[in-house]
């Protein structure tokens, strides 16, 4: 069960709470879980989920299964970031095929230093990667000459059938 399903369990105790809030309610029943379970974890949690889709479930299955405990965004920090820099799951989507297939041909082996205060430069990583993307498809409308040679880009040819 996850943190969505906890939440849509719960409903009918919801009263006017927010989901992050009913979920923290409900964790809390639990004495072991009350400590590490506050309402702003589980709005993190719950921004992830939103963010992640079963087409973002596939890149994500296929990357791990490729590199176990070796992916770029195979913590959750680095996931909570990735959903910060992402408004809607299809901009996720992009971002987490963006670094599977850079992964993949050894263009990028870390996402930030590890260590404190590096958040926010995680953030700002993925945000340019999504700001590429936004560019290259800007291209490609005002420079139709060329958008074949940018659709063989990443961005522009990366599917889900090609990690297979």
């Amino acid at each position: 069960m996850d943190l969505q399903d906890i939440v849509r369990a719960a409903e009918p105790q919801r009263n006017g709470l927010s989901d992050a809030d009913l979920a923290a309610k409900t964790l809390a029943t639990r004495k072991e879980l009350q400590k590490d379970w506050a309402a702003d974890t589980c709005r993190r949690y719950l921004a992830v989920a939103a963010r992640l889709d079963s087409k973002c479930q596939e890149v994500l299955d296929k990357w791990e299964l490729t590199f176990q405990r070796q992916t770029l965004v195979d913590s959750i920090t680095v996931l909570r970031a990735a959903a910060t820099a992402c408004q809607t799951p299809d901009e996720m989507l992009m971002l987490l095929q963006t670094l599977f297939w850079e992964q993949t041909c050894k263009l990028r082996r870390s996402i930030a230093p590890k260590g404190r205060g590096h958040a926010t430069d995680v953030v700002n990583i993925f945000r340019g990667i999504l700001l590429r993307g936004v560019f290259l498809g800007y291209l490609r409308q005002i420079f139709p000459c060329l958008a074949d040679a940018i659709a063989s880009t990443a961005h522009g040819s990366f599917t889900i059938l090609s990690m297979a």
